[in-house]
């Protein structure tokens, strides 16, 4: 199941400095602008494969809150759920499969049986 991601511009987050494991918390910031879309990892395999947690990342740039109404900002990754499950192999389509597309072996023939 592919899911969305959680936040949008201006919501107020938690920023980690360890985007991939949500550890060592920096404080709190402000999404201003989406930079860059991330890639999909995995933490830990999980089995059956229709459980398996894909997390995937977006790179954003936030500001932060600082004394005296000032602000800073800066650009941190921010890690989200992205799906739930991967596909099992043995139901993905034949006509989608690689070995549909090589060419089939053939043989020679004499007087009927196949010479390999």
């Amino acid at each position: 199941m592919k899911l969305e991601f959680p936040y949008k511009e201006g919501d107020i987050i938690t920023i980690y400095d360890d985007y991939e494991h949500n550890s060592k918390v920096l404080g709190t910031a402000k999404l201003i602008k989406l930079i860059n879309l991330g890639r999909s990892f995995i933490l830990e395999d999980m089995y059956p494969e229709d459980t398996q947690l894909v997390y995937n990342y977006q790179e954003w740039l936030v500001e932060w809150p600082m004394p005296k109404g000032h602000t800073k900002r800066s650009k941190h990754k921010i890690r989200y759920l992205d799906t739930i499950g991967i596909a099992n192999s043995a139901e993905d389509n034949p006509k989608d499969d690689e070995l549909e597309l090589l060419p089939k072996d053939t043989f020679i023939k004499i007087n009927g049986i196949e010479v390999y």
